[in-house]
């Protein structure tokens, strides 16, 4: 086995938060055992038009002229990103040394691998084919597909079952957030041959989150004294409803007259164009307009601070591709209570103070979840406890994926 890797990160198919959350907390993860393996890290982001190599130049040369040929147009092509900016800006929360590398999309993905001699690629999220001449390691994030059909067109149904077939049958081995995701494997891909690597539950804050900061920057927010926290991405398995209704179940009760939800997360489902307004409709017929408040997608240095200040997280998903959504990742990793709906996935996260769960789908229990909850007296963790549990759940998800990375390399199985 080698001593020394050079590993590299795919930024392509990750640009959404949560996928460029997991691409931060694998780089930590393996930069926290660089004392004991010499590991160096890449970050490889795809952009167009660049051009590094004479491969890079006539396709550039050539997709000039086709347009000039087919529309008339001349224009000499420009770099252009292929992700935003904020998967550069959440690399600067990785605690090492990361370095950060663009490569023609259409042609230089090979030649820059070559050139920083990469010895393994982790995570690949589309196949990159039996006979890719670098060891790479797969991954598949969820089969919200298979368990909620009605959630997706056929057409995205039977790509994502390509997808994740091709998956399966190209790679040595994949990862997966959640045993609940590896159980899903099983269930509708049980003859595969690849090996699966569940990832451990690994919440570690980021040191700058652990800050006071400036409380000032919320002001603009005009937040309530008392509140829940709910930060999602408003798709509708997110079930925000819930947490509506066991709010208005709750409003009139004299704990909870000044008790208010705060909900974080771009306001779209892109699926159910109507499921923003139909929710407000809801909520003006609850007559908890005003204990509701949608912020949208907000910095996350903002989103963490508001998390700080909440009185706990709630998260009353049916669905998830890893233990508890990235919400309930970041409440552990703050010492923040989370109260979330007891889906298998979501069972997954064990031995962690002040985690609260409640029947999925019902407000009624989440509200009597709600009534316990305030009777409590919560003790968070001291900031010293978060770093040294962080740092514990960290080296256990590192040390998981240099076993699938050994194992692609041809390294027997779980060999230190």
């Amino acid at each position: 086995m080698k001593d020394s890797l050079n590993i590299a990160l795919l930024g392509k198919e990750f640009t959404w938060s949560g996928g460029v959350e997991l691409l931060r907390n694998l780089a930590n993860a393996l930069l926290s055992l660089r004392d004991e393996r010499r590991l160096k890290l890449y970050l490889l982001l795809p952009v167009r038009n660049r051009v590094d190599s004479l491969a890079d130049l006539r396709f550039v040369v050539g997709t000039t002229a086709e347009r000039l040929l087919k529309k008339g147009q001349f224009s000499l092509p420009r770099r252009e990103a292929v992700l935003e900016d904020n998967v550069v800006d959440y690399f600067k929360n990785v605690d090492g040394q990361i370095e950060i590398i663009e490569y023609n999309q259409a042609t230089g993905l090979i030649p820059t691998l070559k050139r920083t001699a990469v010895d393994v690629i982790i995570p690949a999220a589309i196949s990159l084919g039996e006979d890719f001449p670098v060891p790479w390691v797969g991954y598949i994030y969820d089969f919200q597909h298979k368990h909620f059909p009605d959630y997706f067109n056929a057409r995205t149904c039977l790509g994502r079952d390509i997808r994740f077939a091709t998956m399966l049958r190209d790679a040595r081995a994949v990862i997966v957030n959640a045993r609940s995701v590896e159980d899903d494997i099983d269930k509708f891909f049980p003859y595969h041959e690849c090996e699966v690597f569940a990832l451990p539950f690994s919440a570690s804050p980021v040191a700058s989150w652990l800050e006071d900061g400036n409380p000032e920057r919320l002001t603009s927010y005009n937040l309530p004294q008392r509140y829940f926290l709910i930060s999602n991405q408003f798709w509708i398995h997110k079930s925000h409803i819930t947490a509506f209704r066991a709010l208005a179940l709750l409003a009139k009760e004299q704990q909870c007259t000044d008790l208010h939800i705060v909900c974080t997360g771009k306001m779209e489902d892109y699926r159910f164009p109507d499921h923003i307004e139909n929710l407000q409709r809801e909520i003006d017929e609850l007559g908890i307009a005003d204990r509701v408040h949608f912020l949208g997608h907000i910095p996350k240095a903002n989103q963490i601070a508001i998390m700080k200040g909440s009185l706990a997280v709630l998260q009353p998903t049916f669905f998830e591709g890893g233990p508890g959504g990235g919400s309930v990742y970041d409440a552990v990793s703050l010492g923040v209570p989370a109260l979330l709906s007891d889906i298998p996935v979501n069972r997954e996260i064990e031995n962690e103070r002040n985690m609260y769960y409640f029947e999925t789908g019902s407000a009624t229990d989440l509200a009597e979840r709600i009534r316990e909850f305030l009777q409590l007296k919560i003790d968070r963790p001291a900031e010293e406890e978060l770093i040294r549990r962080g740092e514990q759940r960290k080296r256990a998800l590192g040390e998981r994926l240099l076993e699938a990375i050994d194992y692609v390399m041809g390294y027997p199985h779980g060999a230190r």
